[in-house]
């Protein structure tokens, strides 16, 4: 289920990936460079090898370059390595990182399941289905659930293919999301002069809800806030 912190998330995807003998999926946003230390860091514990897509490693490697961020080193982790996927051309940067880092085929990972962890999404079934996942795997969805229509019926069309290959499906996710008690809590602490709602589809009772403790500005679409 959703978690409460990343920490939890770690602990609750180790123990099912310590327990696991086959090929793990693992799911997760490529711009969460949380949840990609997580699952690195499980990888290491687990004497695994995280596979990532070349867009989660290119953006690693962006990252790597500011010393104030500790993020793994994608270029020369032992515990890292680049999924190339199949396809027939590939864009400029894709081949800069493939280039560059260790790389895996979808027969390199066919071969060598139970030594994995791939990230993958619903939208990546053609690669699921060119390694072929052996029995006793498992997919560790670690992201937020389905948002919109396209959503579900991909979401749906994984799971069907996950059940073809008797993969069973872990929940395993923690949204970063306060609870409204927390969130007044927080505010009470910082005390702002005024507060700008941005991510919330609720602004109007976002206001009511802490209008006590703060000024809360709700701006309309398009309008410009001068901070």
């Amino acid at each position: 289920g959703d978690l409460r912190t990343e920490q939890e998330v770690l602990e609750k995807s180790e123990h099912v990936i310590k327990k696991t003998k086959g090929l793990v999926l693992a799911s997760f946003s490529s711009a969460d460079i949380d949840r990609l230390r997580t699952f690195h860091e499980i990888a290491e514990k687990s004497d695994r090898i995280l596979a990532l897509s070349m867009k989660q490693a290119y953006l690693l490697r962006s990252l790597s370059k500011d010393k104030h961020l500790e993020v793994p080193d994608v270029l020369k982790d032992p515990h890292i390595t680049v999924y190339q996927r199949t396809k027939k051309t590939y864009y400029h940067w894709e081949k800069d990182i493939l280039g560059q880092a260790s790389v895996k085929t979808s027969k390199d990972i066919r071969e060598m399941q139970d030594k994995v962890i791939l990230a993958s999404s619903s939208y990546d079934m053609n690669e699921v289905l060119d390694i072929q996942p052996g029995p006793g795997g498992a997919f560790i969805n670690s992201s937020s659930e389905p948002f919109n229509e396209e959503m579900e019926i991909d979401h749906e069309r994984f799971i069907n293919w996950l059940n073809h290959f008797g993969l069973p499906m872990y929940q395993i996710h923690s949204s970063g999301h306060m609870m409204p008690t927390e969130l007044r809590e927080t505010i009470g602490q910082i005390q702002p002069k005024r507060l700008v709602p941005i991510h919330t589809e609720q602004p109007e009772l976002y206001r009511l809800f802490v209008k006590d403790l703060t000024k809360v500005e709700l701006g309309t679409k398009g309008s410009t806030v001068e901070l």
